[in-house]
């Protein structure tokens, strides 16, 4: 996920992560790292696949919670499940995925998934200077992320503040000189 975002890399991940589960099936880290995975393969899937992909990050969110993940986890995976889709920006609740994500900001959340998501959320709301402020916070979590910086440069460019995005890009492009969105 980190290193790729595209759907064949998902579904290696969950290969490798299911495999782990299947050694460890009561481990809290690879249960969240799996419901994590299927979150973030919403996006990616459609049809009967996309079903599927939330039906089991639903069972592997209850997992979670039976395993005892944290709360702002918690509350930032629920929040997961209300988004709009990019493939689908109907489906969803967004006001109950910002309540939750806020929910999950409040309860302590800093995930690498929690601050990009949050980014892409606020700014699908048009809340452009909460989205700046998110992605901001993100980058000085996680410094090496790339995909952080490419959400702080829209994020600029949203805003019309070219010079800052072409910094943030400039930034991004020592990260990872070699990704497809650098």
């Amino acid at each position: 996920l980190t290193q790729n975002y595209n759907l064949e890399a998902l579904q290696q991940a969950q290969d490798y992560l299911m495999r782990a589960n299947a050694q460890s099936s009561a481990d809290p880290l690879i249960v969240e790292a799996i419901t994590s995975n299927y979150l973030e393969m919403m996006n990616l899937t459609l049809g009967e696949e996309q079903k599927s992909v939330i039906s089991s990050a639903q069972d592997f969110l209850k997992q979670s919670r039976e395993l005892g993940v944290s709360s702002s986890t918690l509350s930032f995976f629920e929040g997961m499940l209300y988004m709009p889709l990019i493939n689908d920006p109907t489906r969803g609740d967004i006001q109950k995925a910002l309540t939750h994500f806020s929910e999950a900001k409040m309860l302590g959340e800093k995930s690498f998934n929690f601050y990009f998501n949050y980014t892409y959320l606020l700014t699908i709301h048009h809340q452009y200077k909460e989205a700046l402020g998110i992605a901001k916070e993100g980058v000085a979590t996680h410094p090496l992320s790339f995909r952080l910086y490419g959400g702080l440069a829209f994020v600029n460019l949203l805003l019309g503040d070219e010079k800052a995005a072409h910094t943030v890009f400039t930034k991004m492009r020592e990260i990872a000189p070699q990704d497809p969105t650098t």
